[in-house]
């Protein structure tokens, strides 16, 4: 069967599509694994994970402002830094973490310029515990604490 240079065109162009799309669905399941999660604008219902003899807190980083992308900072679920780069407002990162855990969420305007906003806040067990903002051409909030004891 000889296949015109138009038709063997046609199929290496929906084998690649296949495999971009192959790809993104493995990275989104990587994505999954890590520890971000991007979100609309709202966090929703929390439900309250905090037990009386386990010590844990239920923790949410919640980004919002109106500037449309932002870079992020954050003290992960692991005591880690990390930074999270082009978010979406509404980003926000959910997790489990111990009595006295270091809290840290920094998010500034990346690409924008103008008067900007951009605020963080600090859930803690569905509970709003910290709210930073900031305004600017390049606005910067900051959130640094620590969890209860």
């Amino acid at each position: 069967m000889n296949l015109s240079s138009a038709s063997r065109l046609g199929l290496h162009l929906f084998m690649v599509v296949i495999l971009l799309v192959m790809f993104g669905v493995v990275m989104l399941g990587i994505q999954d694994d890590n520890v971000y999660n991007r979100v609309d604008d709202s966090i929703g219902d929390v439900e309250v994970v905090n037990g009386d003899e386990s010590n844990t807190y239920e923790v949410i980083y919640l980004v919002t402002g109106d500037t449309y992308r932002a870079d992020v900072l954050i003290c992960d679920r692991y005591g880690k830094m990390n930074n999270v780069r082009d978010v979406g407002m509404g980003w926000q990162y959910k997790f489990e973490a111990q009595a006295g855990a270091h809290m840290y969420l920094q998010a500034s305007n990346s690409k924008e310029e103008g008067h900007k906003q951009i605020i963080v806040e600090l859930y803690i067990d569905g509970v709003l515990r910290d709210k930073e903002t900031d305004v600017g051409a390049y606005p910067l909030a900051v959130i640094d604490k620590y969890l209860p004891d």
